[in-house]
């Protein structure tokens, strides 16, 4: 049986239309990489002083872009700057610690983020203002107030005079030499060569500092101040003297 060419194309070109469109490959639209986007500014920059220098962190810029290096600059401020604006090795990293500064002297720090493709895009800076300080001396370590319980306290330390007048002096001391422990300390004081003007004082019975003044004294008259520790387990204790003479 003969078929015509009309009736053929009728039955087999829609079968071959499906059998292309089912092997067709689907067309996917790529967009722009991150190469391809100028690099924003780099976000949340802070800035950290320290003794003659400022650390510096940021974040990688907010719009997605690739990064391939930031610089970094450090321009001090005010009409006393002295030192002219200081360009930063480039870095790869997102944080920078900026050293050799002036301590007391302002700076604005100038942060950019470079890209192979843009090396300036007119909107890719983020600055921060700081003054690197000197770092403050500690404080000084409390005096060691430890103590050995079994131990007799011997006299105390370092009595000394440290203020004097014609008619008072006061006296300072640390705890004992050997590290006993006292209850408390007692303070005497007599004129080395008594007389009618300068009689003995009865002992001062101190519980608390390790300072004490004594008053109504004679005018240029040479004492003998005694200071001792006391430790009620053992009865007593040692004691330390000192000569002065009010003025």
């Amino acid at each position: 049986m003969m078929m015509r060419g009309s009736t053929f194309a009728s039955l087999f070109l829609p079968l071959l239309a499906v059998c292309i469109q089912g092997n067709a490959q689907p067309v996917i639209n790529v967009g722009a990489g991150c190469g391809d986007l100028p690099p924003g500014p780099p976000t949340n920059l802070k800035a950290v002083p320290g003794d003659r220098q400022v650390t510096l962190s940021w974040d990688k810029p907010a719009n997605g872009a690739c990064v391939s290096i930031y610089t970094v600059n450090a321009i001090p401020l005010g009409a006393g700057a002295l030192y002219s604006s200081q360009s930063i090795p480039q870095t790869p990293d997102v944080s920078y610690v900026v050293s050799n500064l002036q301590n007391g002297q302002p700076y604005r720090f100038v942060v950019t983020a470079v890209s192979t493709k843009y090396a300036s895009s007119g909107g890719n800076t983020a600055s921060i203002q700081a003054t690197p300080q000197a770092t403050p001396a500690p404080p000084p370590s409390p005096p060691n107030r430890l103590c050995l319980n079994w131990v007799r306290p011997s006299g105390p330390g370092d009595l000394r005079i440290v203020d004097k007048g014609a008619t008072y002096a006061k006296a300072c001391w640390d705890t004992p030499t050997n590290y006993g422990c006292a209850d408390y300390y007692t303070v005497n004081v007599q004129p080395k060569m008594p007389t009618m003007l300068a009689s003995a004082f009865t002992p001062i019975k101190i519980q608390s500092g390790q300072c004490y003044t004594v008053q109504n004294l004679s005018p240029n008259t040479e004492y003998v101040m005694t200071v001792s520790s006391y430790r009620e387990l053992y009865g007593g204790g040692g004691s330390s003297s000192i000569d002065f003479k009010t003025t």
